[in-house]
């Protein structure tokens, strides 16, 4: 489904898709509270562990790349669009954020679904598109320690290369 609606209600959205799970009792309240105590900031993720669910490996996501706390919009849209070390690679490893870990300013993910054209579109990987709307619109917020974790599936969209997902149809 989509990741922006403007069926949302309430003043924060918080996302955690069927195969991912959170894991600090507490990371609701944390990103609640960095939200309200920065009231331009959309946008509040954190750091998972990556488990690999053919092998039952598990790595920490750290998010090395960004700095804790507060992130202006305009930069984080540039890293997470175009990757801070390799501005050549879209979406680079470095800059992919985990969903399960995101909580947004509801009013910021519906003037970014009202803003542009893309959310419309029918994209199976939305989630990245959206955190570039709502840090095209406002600021961000990393907490850096780990909250949830992210399973990575062998047929999962993730483990599919870009190619192949376009040559299936699953980015239309």
């Amino acid at each position: 489904g989509r990741l922006t609606s403007a069926r949302f209600h309430g003043e924060f959205i918080a996302y955690c898709e069927g195969d991912d799970y959170w894991t600090d009792p507490l990371k609701l309240q944390k990103q609640v509270d960095a939200l309200r105590r920065h009231p331009n900031v959309g946008l509040c993720f954190a750091q998972a562990e990556k488990l690999f669910m053919h092998t039952g490996a598990r790595t920490l996501w750290t998010g090395d790349c960004f700095p804790s706390g507060l992130i202006l919009g305009m930069k984080f849209f540039l890293w997470l669009g175009f990757g801070k070390k390799r501005v050549a690679r879209v979406l680079g490893p470095e800059s992919f954020i985990m969903t399960a870990t995101v909580m947004a300013r509801s009013s910021v993910i519906r003037e970014a679904d009202a803003s542009y054209e893309i959310f419309r579109w029918k994209l199976l990987l939305g989630d990245s598109t959206c955190w570039l709307g709502c840090s095209s619109l406002s600021d961000v917020y990393f907490l850096k320690e780990p909250v949830a974790v992210y399973r990575i599936n062998d047929g999962g969209a993730m483990a599919r290369s870009g190619a192949r997902m376009m040559r299936d149809g699953l980015i239309v």
